[in-house]
């Protein structure tokens, strides 16, 4: 048997990291919107989102990206003040549906003026299969 030194599940609260987050932004808020995983499965109940995106907005989002994966901050770089946001892919189909929430919330977070980058993970031909 092994002795437990850390229990993994409570060494990052979101309310901690929020609170260190806020000392370098007040762009971003804690979303409760997954709570009891309604909204997506694979997420925790909370999660950091843009300000002024609502809860309803992420839950438009949510319908039109994979799994309902819609964008939250991973990952916040102090000095450059650049972030890292994680989601599921567009399910954009066969008539290159949009969806208005989630450009919002996209250009929300460039800011205007600003430019950024939306890496796809899948393989070419996975992503030419969906597209």
């Amino acid at each position: 048997m092994y002795d437990l030194v850390e229990n993994g599940w409570n060494a990052f609260r979101i309310e901690t990291e929020f609170s260190n987050l806020l000392m370098f932004s007040d762009d971003w808020r804690i979303s409760y919107v997954n709570k009891d995983f309604a909204v997506c499965p694979s997420y925790p109940e909370a999660v950091i989102v843009p300000k002024p995106i609502d809860d309803d907005c992420l839950a438009s989002i949510a319908s039109f990206r994979c799994l309902g994966r819609f964008p939250v901050l991973s990952y916040f770089h102090r000095t450059a003040k650049t972030v890292l946001l994680r989601s599921g892919q567009p399910m954009v189909g066969t008539n290159s549906k949009r969806c208005k929430d989630d450009e919002k919330l996209i250009n929300t977070v460039l800011g205007s003026g600003k430019r950024g980058y939306i890496i796809e993970t899948r393989t070419q031909n996975l992503a030419q299969l969906a597209r």
